[in-house]
């Protein structure tokens, strides 16, 4: 298990700051940046929404980590951290169902897992929600096995600091109910246990009342995304829980491409992973079946989260993402290390966790290395104009990076357009009119999922010229030049 943690460690540690901020970790550390003070008095739905995110702890914790210096390192530290004890909380929920050997096989998938790791890099609440519900996992089981003061002490703790963490968490406190509810039912839990449970979220919800205002103003319906949830969510969720988001698709080619059959057939390596990851699932799912208890507590585990977060983002008209779901990933992982020591051939069990390894270590080296599965470079693409001099030239943004340009953009003129279509807004047409203004452009596109900038240049074409196009990873940059007046007039 030491070792484990060492490797998990240093994989959580290593470029941990070589990525720039992308857009939700700029959000974040702009709230977490406020005083310790600011950012209690600020949680409160009537604040202004920039000042204040949908649950403080992950917050305060940032706050404590920053660092003008090494902004980025210093920002994900904490999410580093809470993934490598996610590990170990792993492990102690796997021994408490399985045995040593089925929880240091999960402990050791979590160790190398490729969403994990993405999610362990990121200066947001991901990491710390995932170890809160695992722990509570853990709390729960011993609370159902052995019952006491300290079990039920640990386990209302541990939910009241999740609560504080992400809203999604009173999700995993109903499916928790659930777990009691059928454990006790089946005899694998002492009389009362459902009960004893049901008491103590009852008592919680005093603690947690801040959090129900604040949810209030969250779960709202949403005008209708331009991109809506489809059904192909869920087996991506599985395959994103295998090998994470660096292995076959890129994001940027799951927002173009049409649907789930043609994503299979351009990256087959897609739907190979997630054919073994299931046969993995399944046999990892008769297992626990079979085992008093773990069938009970895992199953809601694993499936409620993310059909939960799915059937939210449609109710409230908002894009499901992978990370909504992400306390499953520790549950889907000890199926799978179940499923692996379930199989009765050595021969069965060494090539299934060869696959799995192989393919994993392939992602994360991908991940690490492969420029095509990198984060927006917006620093560098804003340093480069900054070499460049070019005195007081506007960079115009289109997609979803307006916010990380603004932050590495100091000293910069950055102004994000969201739309550049006909029927634009007046506030865009009005800049539109003084950019055609303007001797020097630069235009900025990055996660444009909504394909503005073709739109973007085609109202500029009249007055500007592209000279020059710069390609990063995840970013165009466009230089733009006046034309010469006679070349304007015709």
């Amino acid at each position: 298990m030491l070792a484990l943690l060492v490797l998990a460690t240093g994989l959580r540690l290593y470029r941990l700051g070589d990525e720039n901020f992308w857009i939700d970790e700029v959000l974040q550390v702009r709230v977490a940046s406020q005083p310790l003070a600011t950012i209690f008095a600020n949680y409160h739905p009537a604040a202004d929404p920039g000042r204040y995110q949908q649950a403080p702890l992950s917050l305060l914790i940032t706050h404590l980590f920053l660092s003008p210096s090494h902004a980025e390192w210093s920002a994900r530290l904490p999410s580093a951290l809470f993934g490598v004890a996610g590990v170990f909380s792993l492990y102690l929920v796997g021994r408490g169902l399985f045995g040593p050997p089925t929880a240091l096989l999960a402990a050791l998938l979590l160790a190398i897992s490729p969403l994990d790791i993405w999610y362990s890099q990121e200066a947001r609440w991901y990491a710390l929600w995932a170890l809160l519900t695992t722990l509570s996992y853990w709390a729960l089981l011993r609370a159902s096995r052995r019952g006491g003061l300290r079990a039920w002490i640990a386990y209302a703790t541990l939910t009241v600091l999740n609560l504080y963490t992400f809203l999604l968490s009173f999700a995993v406190a109903g499916l928790q109910a659930l777990s009691a509810w059928r454990l006790q039912r089946a005899g694998a839990a002492g009389r009362g246990f459902a009960v004893r449970l049901a008491v103590t979220l009852s008592l919680l919800a005093a603690a947690v009342v801040p959090v129900l205002a604040i949810a209030a103003t969250y779960l709202t319906p949403h005008p209708a995304p331009a991109r809506p949830g489809t059904l192909a969510a869920l087996p991506f969720t599985l395959f994103a829980y295998a090998m994470g988001f660096s292995l076959g698709p890129t994001i940027a080619d799951l927002h173009n491409n049409a649907g789930m059959l043609s994503v299979a057939a351009e990256h087959p390596i897609a739907a190979i992973v997630l054919l073994l990851a299931l046969t993995l699932l399944a046999a990892g799912i008769a297992l626990a079946w079979r085992t008093p208890g773990a069938g009970d507590l895992l199953l809601p585990w694993l499936g409620g989260p993310f059909v939960l977060a799915f059937a939210l983002a449609l109710l409230l008209n908002i894009n499901y993402r992978v990370r909504y779901a992400l306390v499953a990933l520790p549950a889907f992982l000890l199926l799978i290390a179940a499923g692996i020591t379930s199989l009765r051939s050595g021969l069965l069990r060494a090539a299934a966790l060869a696959a799995l390894l192989t393919c994993s270590l392939w992602s994360l080296a991908n991940y690490y290395w492969n420029p095509r599965y990198d984060k927006e470079h917006v620093a560098d693409v804003l340093a480069y104009v900054r070499m460049t001099g070019i005195a007081g030239a506007p960079v115009v943004t289109v997609g979803e990076i307006g916010v990380a340009a603004t932050y590495y953009g100091l000293g910069l003129a950055v102004v994000s357009l969201n739309d550049c279509r006909a029927e634009f807004s007046q506030r865009d047409s009005a800049r539109l009119a003084d950019f055609h203004q303007r001797p020097e452009l630069w235009l900025l596109s990055g996660r444009d999922w909504e394909n503005q900038t073709p739109a973007c240049r085609a109202r500029l074409a009249s007055s500007h010229e592209t000279v020059a196009l710069r390609r990063y990873p995840g970013v165009d940059l466009y230089q733009l030049r006046r034309r010469a007046p006679a070349a304007a007039q015709g």
